[in-house]
């Protein structure tokens, strides 16, 4: 099965909000770690530099703050291995651990990202990885934010697991915009 591409515009507090890209793509072969690995990523540009866009999203305990779909998170641990637990406002839970961070410190940093693998879930997938990542955007001031995965579908069809995934990345990315601008 080819990727699927897309461009959206969401709506912010401030307007509408560019999610440049949306990938999402069942690969099934070709590229593919292993038979039944499915992708989901999606991109969008927000009006301030990385450095403001990362004091919200860069706190791996923030969740909740921000994501409209997440009700409330609890960490153990910090840095690299830290364990958080997350509650979706569905009820369903994750605990992801913390894989990688490359936290933006110094004013002239232009990147900054996380890396988190899921390691219990009562959500519909399995193997997941993800890296949420912001870097400088296009023009000056401007960063752009790309959250993207790799999961397999566990007793669901892949397209479901697939729109699950890009239907939590577009909320978090359009709510992140409310809290940036």
């Amino acid at each position: 099965m080819s990727p699927r591409a897309s461009s959206r515009t969401a709506n912010s507090a401030t307007g509408a909000l560019p999610i440049l890209a949306v990938v999402a793509s069942l690969l099934l072969g070709a590229g593919a770690a292993h038979a039944g690995e499915l992708t989901a990523s999606l991109a969008a540009e927000y009006p301030v530099p990385p450095k403001v866009v990362w004091q919200k999203m860069g706190d791996f305990a923030a969740l909740a703050d921000w994501h409209p779909m997440v009700k409330v998170v609890s960490v153990d641990g910090s840095g690299e291995g830290a364990v958080r637990t997350v509650t979706w406002t569905n009820g369903a839970t994750l605990v992801e651990k913390l894989t990688g961070i490359d936290a933006i410190t110094a004013v002239d940093d232009e990147t900054g990202s996380m890396a988190t693998v899921i390691v219990e879930t009562s959500l519909s997938i399995t193997n997941y990885a993800s890296q949420l990542k912001v870097e400088k955007g296009p023009t000056p001031g401007t960063s752009v934010v790309t959250w993207s995965s790799t999961f397999e579908a566990k007793g669901i069809d892949d397209k479901d697991a697939v729109d699950l995934m890009t239907d939590y990345y577009e909320k978090g990315l359009e709510a992140l915009a409310a809290v940036v601008e």
